[in-house]
């Protein structure tokens, strides 16, 4: 699993990180996950933040695939591109 809270923290002028959570792409990963009947705890797991430590949000890799997509549209293309051309 992916903690896409790590991702989230390094963007810049990101937008509200719970929005992810209400995109129709979330909506499609987290339905498409549910029918592989995949467990909750293997699609996604959250955490609150506390002075000891930050929040999390461990995630299936398809829903982080996601939120990069959603996250940074341009560069989630360019990353995917440079890996589909690379040799």
């Amino acid at each position: 699993m992916i903690d896409i809270y790590v991702l989230y923290r390094k963007a810049t002028n990101p937008r509200p990180f719970n929005r992810f959570f209400e995109s129709a792409g979330f909506g499609k990963a987290y339905d498409y996950l549910k029918t592989q009947e995949l467990p909750e705890a293997f699609i996604i797991k959250r955490s609150r933040g506390s002075v000891a430590a930050p929040a999390t949000a461990f995630v299936h890799p398809l829903i982080a695939l996601e939120f990069l997509r959603w996250l940074n549209y341009s560069v989630y293309v360019e990353q995917l591109s440079d890996l589909l051309t690379s040799e």
